[in-house]
């Protein structure tokens, strides 16, 4: 069996570098703000005839600084 270097645990739970998040209300409070995204791109609802407002909701606003913010913090 082959053994784990340390550079492989550093992203692990355990590591005290990287804790594991405990503070659920935060959390909750986060995800509220948080925007999803969708894993295709606005051109491909355009396109499919599908686009509403929703989709370009999403498209617009998932890849701001702010969200980026929260994501980073959750």
């Amino acid at each position: 069996m082959k053994r784990q270097t340390a550079s492989a645990s550093l992203y692990l739970r355990g590591d005290p570098e990287r804790p594991f998040p405990t503070d659920q209300a935060r959390i909750a409070e986060l995800l509220k703000l948080y925007k999803g995204h969708t894993h295709e791109p606005l051109w491909f609802y355009r396109i499919r005839g599908t686009a509403s407002p929703s989709e370009k909701a999403k498209s617009r606003d998932y890849p701001t600084p702010e969200n980026a913010e929260i994501l980073k913090e959750l």
